[in-house]
């Protein structure tokens, strides 16, 4: 059996640089077209870039804001959008905190198109596909989530066979 060599440490991630970007507005671009109450957009926000260890809010920043730019280089919708199939996700608070009925939900909703086409006819395994994107702290489900919806906004966007 072969060994890998050891992987290299981590670089440093320097507070200062990362700072300057994972502040409470910096998904602010990106986050206009799925929040546009701009109190719930800050939250979202902050949740993202703001809790959780640096390198899943750093990863999480890089990530959205390459599809917001993608958003941007992509030619408009010919029509307004029709609303999308979407759904509200409810916020996973533990047991002592979290009010009995009904849960609260996040100012984001998940898409559920490509879960549908991934999913087929299956409402297990479509569930389940929503589970695996909404579960976790919610920096990492909010992303999840967000990151899904504008992957389904690009599509929407594609011109028709591409």
């Amino acid at each position: 059996m072969s060994r890998q060599p050891p992987h290299p440490p981590h670089a440093p991630h320097p507070p200062d640089a990362l700072a300057r970007l994972l502040h409470p507005t910096a998904l602010d671009g990106a986050l206009a077209r799925l929040v546009p109450d701009p109190a719930a957009r800050a939250f979202v926000s902050r949740c993202i870039v703001g809790e959780g260890p640096i390198h899943h809010r750093g990863a999480s920043f890089v990530l959205i804001e390459a599809l917001h730019r993608l958003l941007e280089r992509l030619p408009p919708l010919p029509s307004p959008p029709s609303t999308a199939p979407s759904r509200p996700f409810p916020m996973r608070l533990p047991p002592h905190v979290a009010p009995r009925d009904p849960p609260p939900v996040w100012p984001v909703s998940v898409p559920l198109d490509t879960v549908a086409a991934l999913g087929g006819s299956d409402p297990v395994l479509r569930e389940s596909l929503i589970d695996c994107v909404t579960d976790g702290p919610a920096h990492h489900a909010l992303a999840n989530v967000v990151m899904l919806a504008l992957i389904e906004e690009a599509l929407a966007r594609l011109p028709d066979g591409a």
